[in-house]
C-alpha cells in the first residue's frame, strides 16, 4: 500500500497522438535497382537514304527498358514512324547517361543507335506528321526486353532526325524472362 502523506501517482493529462505524415515517394523510388536514363542524338541520311534514330536495349543486357518519353525532330514537314524491331546491325551506339544523383555518373545500358537505310523488320506503333523543326513528344511507355529497339524513322529520304529519350532500366525478374 501507500504511505499515509505519500503524493498519489497521477496521469499527464497532456498526452497527444504523434502522427507522422509523409509525401508519397516519387516514381523512381517503387523499384529496387531502377536506373533514370536520358540521351539524345541525331542522325543525318545521305543522298538517297533514310535516317533512323532509336534505343537499344543490347542482347545479354540482363535489364528491362521501359522507354518513358521519346522526343524527335526532323529537317523537313514529313511523316514519320516509330516502330520496334529486334536488333540488327546499326551505323553508331551511344551509352545513355544516368539522370539519378544516388548512383554515380556511369553509363547506362540502354544505346542510342543510327541506322542509315531503311529499317527491316519494324513493328509499326506510331505514325503522324511533324513539321520542319518543331519537335513531337511521345509519351507512351514502350518495353524493351534484351536484343529489342525501338527507332524513330521520317518517311522522305534525304533528311536528318533529332531523337531525344528518357527511359528507366532495372534487373530482369525470374517471372520476366521469355
Amino acid at each position: 500500500g501507500m504511505k499515509e502523506g505519500a503524493p498519489s501517482p497521477t496521469l499527464a493529462t497532456d498526452i497527444f497522438p504523434t502522427i507522422t505524415v509523409e509525401p508519397p515517394a516519387p516514381e523512381w523510388a517503387f523499384l529496387a535497382g531502377e536506373r533514370l536514363g536520358w540521351m539524345r542524338w541525331y542522325d543525318t541520311a545521305a543522298e538517297g537514304e533514310y535516317s533512323h534514330v532509336g534505343l537499344r536495349n543490347p542482347a545479354g543486357s540482363g535489364v528491362l527498358i521501359v522507354v518513358k518519353e521519346i522526343a524527335v525532330g526532323f529537317g523537313a514537314t514529313c511523316n514519320f514512324h516509330i516502330g520496334m524491331r529486334g536488333n540488327s546491325a546499326v551505323d553508331t551506339q551511344n551509352p545513355g547517361y544516368s539522370r539519378d544523383s544516388r548512383l554515380a555518373l556511369q553509363g547506362m545500358v540502354g544505346e542510342v543507335v543510327t541506322v542509315t537505310q531503311v529499317a527491316a523488320g519494324i513493328y509499326p506503333m506510331w505514325q503522324g506528321i511533324v513539321l520542319n523543326n518543331v519537335q513531337y513528344v511521345f509519351s507512351q511507355p514502350i518495353v524493351l526486353h534484351p536484343c529489342w529497339e525501338v527507332l524513330v524513322h521520317p518517311s522522305i529520304q534525304n533528311t536528318s532526325v533529332t531523337g531525344s529519350f528518357v527511359w528507366t532500366e532495372r534487373p530482369i525478374e525470374q517471372s520476366e524472362t521469355r
